[in-house]
């Protein structure tokens, strides 16, 4: 744990300790910087922050998956993790939570992480979320007025400013909402969220393919702008106010191909939260097959491999399976009788031998 870690490499009890939980996508991939609708789910796997002020304006910082490294606040970026720390410290003084009278006072940090790395589980999200709040809970008074989408959205801006990947902003709402055992449905555009619960008898097995990816060499961004540059073909200030009649007349085969998966997308996710509701675990399936078709077909974000588990999930008895994440590697999700689960498990690492459980979410 990163108290452990903190007392360790610093010989002090940190002040602030905080967690962020990752996440797995049930269903609504792509759509989240469409403005649209997406349904995650919290993993029980988290990011532990154990920070606590220094006297003067250094940032020092231990970490369980990286190396210790120490810089001035006001550094610019340089691509390490330290690049997280201080957008959250830049995030905190402008919105009224900084560290120290002038929000210029240094930390020690120590991280620790369950969260893979690369799996397109939100381990950035997770950290950004624990960061705010172990921040926070140094002036718990100023914090605590501010709203979980205040939270979401500091946490984009550290992604976006200081990270640099121009991510939307279901990881971190998700991470600073929805509540361990239930899938939050998230409408993008109003920020209205809605949290159900999860299939009674069924489980989702969060599966890594054993193949990382990582979202700022370019593919992601490059998706980003082929939505918007299809939205603006169409007349339509996003893809969330574009209709398939729409996309079909689009004259570039490649936008048409984009836009469609986004447009599909957003109605699959709103059958799928009803499917959800009613218990018909069939029907959501279906979707998330549908959805993975689309992914790999329309959008170009699967691979060989994840095609490959996915298949062999479904023939190993999964009702339904996907990539989840934006993709490039990383995660399945795969939907099953409890029942079914543990030979899914056993079934699925014979021809998928790198790939590996990361989590089981049970409904209730």
């Amino acid at each position: 744990m990163s108290s452990a870690l903190f007392e360790s490499h610093f010989s002090a009890v940190p002040e602030a300790v905080a967690i962020g939980h990752g996440r797995a996508n049930l269903i609504g991939e792509h759509t989240d910087y469409n403005e649209g609708l997406v349904m995650p789910v919290l993993l029980r796997h988290h990011t532990v922050v154990a920070l606590s002020p220094r006297q003067d304006n250094m940032i020092c910082g231990i970490s369980d998956r990286f190396d210790a490294l120490d810089r001035l606040v006001d550094s610019p970026c340089d691509g390490s993790w330290l690049d997280f720390v201080t957008g959250a410290l830049t995030m905190a003084r402008l919105n009224g939570f900084a560290v120290g009278h002038d929000g210029k006072c240094g930390i020690n940090i120590a991280v620790s992480s369950q969260v893979p790395a690369g799996a397109g589980l939100s381990s950035s999200a997770a950290f950004e979320i624990a960061l705010l709040r172990a921040i926070g809970a140094l002036t718990p008074a100023r914090f605590d007025k501010l709203s979980p989408a205040d939270l979401a959205r500091m946490g984009q801006q550290i992604e976006h400013d200081f990270v640099g990947t121009a991510c939307g902003i279901m990881d971190q709402m998700v991470a600073a909402v929805a509540p361990v055992g239930q899938a939050m449905l998230f409408d993008v555009r109003s920020m209205n969220t809605r949290c159900i619960p999860l299939f009674p008898g069924y489980d989702f097995l969060i599966i890594h393919s054993g193949a990382d990816r990582k979202l700022s060499e370019g593919a992601y961004n490059e998706r980003l702008a082929q939505c918007q540059k299809a939205a603006s073909e169409m007349g339509v200030a996003s893809l969330r106010d574009a209709d398939l009649i729409s996309c079909d007349r689009l004259a570039d085969p490649l936008l048409k191909k984009r836009a469609r998966h986004v447009i599909s997308e957003n109605i699959r996710v709103q059958k799928a939260a009803i499917a959800l509701e009613a218990g018909k675990a069939d029907e959501f399936g279906q979707l998330m097959d549908e959805c993975h078709t689309s992914l790999d077909a329309d959008f170009d974000v699967s691979s060989p491999i994840l095609n490959d588990l996915v298949a062999n999930l479904k023939s190993a008895g999964a009702i339904g399976a996907r990539l989840t994440g934006a993709g490039f590697g990383g995660c399945v999700v795969a939907l099953c009788a409890r029942e079914q689960g543990d030979h899914i498990l056993e079934t699925f690492r014979s021809p998928n031998p790198n790939a590996w459980l990361v989590d089981r979410i049970e409904g209730l």
